[in-house]
């Protein structure tokens, strides 16, 4: 639920820079957003997804 919090209603940009500031990664995180025109990430956690490879 963290991350959620973390995101939800932001610009993918500034959802990326809360994610590294937030958790050690080897690799930076990616932000898909469909439909891609949207310019935010959803404000309801049940419509974002997270995949941890």
């Amino acid at each position: 639920m963290q991350v959620f919090n973390l995101i939800r209603g932001r610009e993918p940009q500034s959802a990326l820079t809360e994610l590294q500031n937030a958790f050690a990664m080897r690799q930076p995180p990616q932000i898909v957003i469909t439909p891609s025109w949207w310019r935010w990430l959803p404000l309801i956690p049940f419509n974002i997804s997270v995949e941890v490879k």
